[in-house]
């Protein structure tokens, strides 16, 4: 069985600015490995947490100190309540140290804004560095309600592209009487650029905030540092083929073919699907022997819906899913960002399903105990999302069956999901009445297997980059960041083994050096949360 092994990123070294809007953390980080699939089939909450083999490699580095966070019944003070997830790193990009393929960004550093809607816009900073990705920063001075709000964050420049997590600050009061503890600051999402010429901008972001909408513009400059001017070199030198992102994907005919190539193995290639109405859109992949590909599906908003890694036999994939008209995507990569290659996509569709047979209905009603909303379908049809800690039903129409299926909606790193895949099958239940009523329960056990949701306090100055089960076969550098000071950073669902565990390691140290160690055992049941909290930086 494969193991989702997410390769080591790189980071910047934190650094504080933009006083009076919050303390932001320039201390962004590269994820080189994406995409791995666990789906389990059924939902008996059932079974212990086994022994996971360790990797027979140990990493570099000490424990300074252990934060002796153990989880265990009645021992582990949890946070039942249901978390808002946060995008709490910067984007998927290539590995640090490529060759650059924005030259001279600070002179791009500056005030932009979109002519079409004028009266509000960016203020983008680039730092440039030697021997490491650029860092880029971002204030968006915006409305909401009538009132101006004030977003502000930081990543790393990948290529021509940068993504940063942005906070949200509110509460304060206007000197003398500022108060830096009255300041409130809220995970906003992400903000994407892609810089497309020296005057051009393609600007795009992905809120989790309630009340705020995924959007995207092309920005101009209003004034600029300039000096060395800029150049933007697209395709990078290396010669990738396909962008990195959703904003850069391919656009693709369907039906059609396309090819490709994976180089470096941390590549990722995206394309762009229309569809003009409901249909089953499939894709298959055909590559070279050396190269192992998988693949995600997303939604216009660059959220994974699907993914698939050896459906197609072998180490092929086959992605099929039923969708409605719209526009999606599809991402490519090696698993375990580990191999290389070039491949073929053939993309087809078919019409879509008919409607279930009439006469009998069926009320589903699932419970959904995971801290992230989960998708259910009936019988291969999408009933829609039940939400964290919630409760949906419906009523449909079905024929003398039902199966139900759900699926965790992940949370994502520029489209990359973030942690472990959940998803599940309940019985097959036969439809013998007019009438019938079904009631189904989500928790954080997959059949047999168990999976946790690191919770952390990070109550040190410096932001701290996380792995989940590190040294074992199932070791997951996520590249997530808990950022200095902030309460509730979640990244995923995780497989819990006896004998994992959860690291704390300084951004920029590429997963070495010090660390902050929490040994996890058992989770909270139903939620699976496992709270812990870091006092003291590694």
């Amino acid at each position: 069985m494969k193991r989702n092994h997410c390769l080591p990123g790189a980071g910047a070294r934190a650094t504080r600015m933009l006083r009076g809007i919050g303390r932001v953390l320039l201390g962004g980080i590269v994820v080189t490995g994406i995409f791995a699939a666990d789906v389990s089939s059924s939902t008996s909450n059932s079974g212990a947490a086994p022994l996971e083999a360790a990797r027979g490699e140990d990493l570099t580095g000490s424990v300074p100190w252990n934060a002796g966070v153990v989880a265990a019944p009645n021992g582990l003070l949890i946070d039942g309540r249901a978390a808002t997830p946060g995008l709490l790193s910067t984007p998927q990009a290539k590995a640090a140290q490529t060759a650059k393929t924005l030259i001279n960004p600070r002179s791009l550093s500056g005030l932009w804004f979109d002519p079409a809607q004028d009266g509000h816009g960016f203020n983008f900073t680039f730092v440039e560095r030697e021997g490491a990705n650029d860092i880029f920063a971002v204030t968006w001075y915006v409305y909401r309600n009538g009132a101006q709000v004030w977003m502000a964050g930081s990543g790393e420049v990948v290529g021509n592209a940068a993504s940063a997590q942005v906070v949200l600050t509110s509460g304060a009061q206007f000197p003398p009487a500022f108060n830096p503890a009255a300041v409130n600051r809220q995970a906003w999402g992400t903000i994407s650029i892609e810089v497309e010429s020296c005057s051009r901008i393609r600007v795009s972001w992905q809120p989790v905030v309630s009340g705020f909408s995924a959007g995207s513009l092309t920005a101009q400059p209003i004034v600029v540092a300039g000096g060395s001017p800029c150049q933007v070199t697209n395709p990078p030198p290396s010669g990738d083929d396909h962008g990195n992102s959703c904003p850069s994907a391919t656009t693709v005919a369907v039906p059609g073919s396309i090819g490709g190539a994976i180089s470096p193995a941390s590549d990722a290639d995206f394309f762009r699907v229309n569809l003009g109405g409901a249909t089953t859109l499939t894709v298959t992949s055909t590559s070279a022997s050396s190269l192992d590909p998988l693949a995600v599906l997303f939604d216009s908003n660059c959220v994974a819906i699907a993914s698939d890694d050896d459906g197609g036999g072998g180490l092929q994939f086959r992605l099929q899913r039923a969708l409605s008209a719209g526009t999606y995507f599809v991402g490519v990569g090696s698993f375990a960002g580990a191999t290389s290659g070039s491949y073929q996509l053939t993309f087809s569709t078919t019409s879509a399903p008919p409607p279930p047979p009439s006469g009998n209905t069926a009320t589903v009603a699932v419970t959904n105990q995971l801290i992230y909303p989960i998708i259910v379908r009936a019988n291969g049809n999408t009933l829609g999302q039940v939400a964290a800690g919630g409760t949906a039903s419906q009523t449909i129409s079905v024929g003398s069956s039902l199966t139900v299926t759900f699926e965790l909606v992940r949370p994502t790193l520029s489209g990359t999901p973030l942690g472990n895949e959940m998803a599940g099958t309940f019985q097959t239940m036969s439809i013998t009445a007019p009438t019938n009523s079904f009631t189904y329960t989500v928790d954080n056990v997959i059949g047999t297997t168990p999976y946790f949701a690191p919770r952390v306090n990070n109550n040190t100055n410096v932001p701290l980059l996380m792995g989940v089960n590190m040294g074992l076969s199932s070791e997951n550098r996520c590249n997530c960041v808990a950022p200095a000071f902030q309460q509730n950073t979640v990244f995923g669902y995780y497989r819990l083994f006896s004998n994992s565990n959860v690291r704390g390691y300084r951004t920029g140290s590429n997963y070495s050096g010090p660390f902050i160690f929490w040994n996890v055992s058992t989770a909270e049941v139903g939620t699976g949360i496992v709270r812990l909290t870091a006092n003291i930086a590694p």
